[in-house]
């Protein structure tokens, strides 16, 4: 069998990349109060460290047989390599496609978190701050859910979490449309 040079999949890789890169760095840019080069190599930094974690993990999860221990049918493999590879979607992989979408939007959140501390650490250590939890005393059980998820998580968190939200969308709004025209 030839090996197989997936041209389209590395543009689209690169198309997705550029996407990202400008969603998060703006968003990172306003909610955490950075100069805009900074926002846009911290964005580029976090998201280059997500795109090679995520390749490398798809093709050690199909290609060494460890999808086989998460009981990965050979036909789901095939499926998702050639939406992946070859952006093509059948109905019986529109499930498997969904539930590996929002895996991958919740793994790279974290990959993304862990890498901008990592990446502010690498900077400046006295950048990241450890603050120490509030005492139980002062925290109300029947405080408003939201107000206390937004006065609890930090800004940086927050930020990336609006930041992987809308490059997902915009993501997924391109690939919709591909699969549009390409279905038309």
């Amino acid at each position: 069998m030839p090996p197989i040079l997936p041209l389209r999949t590395v543009a689209l890789q690169a198309l997705f990349l550029v996407i990202a890169i400008a969603i998060e760095a703006i968003v990172l840019y306003r909610q955490l109060k950075l100069s805009p080069r900074e926002g846009v190599q911290y964005a580029a930094t976090i998201n280059l460290l997500s795109t090679v974690l995520g390749w490398v993990a798809v093709f050690t999860l199909l290609d060494t047989g460890i999808g086989q221990q998460f009981n990965i049918s050979l036909g789901v493999q095939v499926a998702l390599l050639n939406f992946i590879l070859f952006n093509r979607l059948t109905p019986q992989s529109a499930s498997s496609v969904v539930l590996l979408a929002f895996i991958t939007f919740l793994v790279s959140f974290a990959v993304k978190q862990f890498g901008l501390v990592l990446l502010k650490w690498a900077l400046d250590p006295k950048l990241v701050e450890v603050t120490p939890p509030p005492d139980p005393e002062e925290r109300s059980v029947m405080r408003d859910p939201r107000k206390l998820i937004r006065q609890e998580a930090s800004p940086q968190v927050f930020a990336v979490l609006v930041a992987n939200a809308l490059s997902y969308s915009a993501i997924g709004a391109v690939l919709l449309l591909l699969l549009l025209i390409q279905n038309s």
